[in-house]
């Protein structure tokens, strides 16, 4: 999947929440202040990191300032852990958190989801020729 498609996708999927009839308060709330304050986790290397220069950049990173640009907004991006994203969004430090953040029916209850924009699969990874338990107990690719 491309940088591109995640972008568009993942705007989508954040202007339909944005747009969602019980956050109109908030939205406009966070237009007359004149700014989109964005949960970003940069630790998590090409959707949201800070490079070379300390500039924020990633996939999470260039869709809030496609969204913060869309509303016309000032982008002001706040550094997240996974940890400290629902705090963060709970106690009104972030307005919106885009971040890898799985959907889970505990969460559900603090927080509304926009629909999910993408997914990360994850693998457990050991030598070939190992001797490890797990290469002798997990089949070697059951996947293509």
């Amino acid at each position: 999947m491309t940088t591109s498609l995640i972008l568009r996708r993942t705007l989508l999927a954040i202007s339909a929440a944005a747009l969602c009839v019980p956050a109109m308060a908030e939205l406009a709330d966070i237009k007359s202040a004149g700014k989109l304050r964005v949960g970003i986790d940069f630790g998590a290397p090409f959707y949201g990191y800070v490079d070379d220069k300390m500039k924020p950049v990633g996939s999470d990173v260039e869709a809030a300032e496609l969204l913060a640009k869309d509303l016309g907004l000032t982008l002001e991006i706040v550094n997240t852990t996974n940890s400290s994203r629902i705090p963060n969004l709970l106690s009104n430090k972030v307005d919106l958190i885009i971040s890898s953040l799985s959907i889970t029916p505990e969460r559900q209850k603090a927080v509304d989801f926009s629909i999910p924009y993408g997914a990360i699969q994850a693998a457990v990874g050991a030598p070939r020729a190992s001797s490890s338990p797990a290469s002798k107990t997990w089949p070697a690719r059951p996947w293509p």
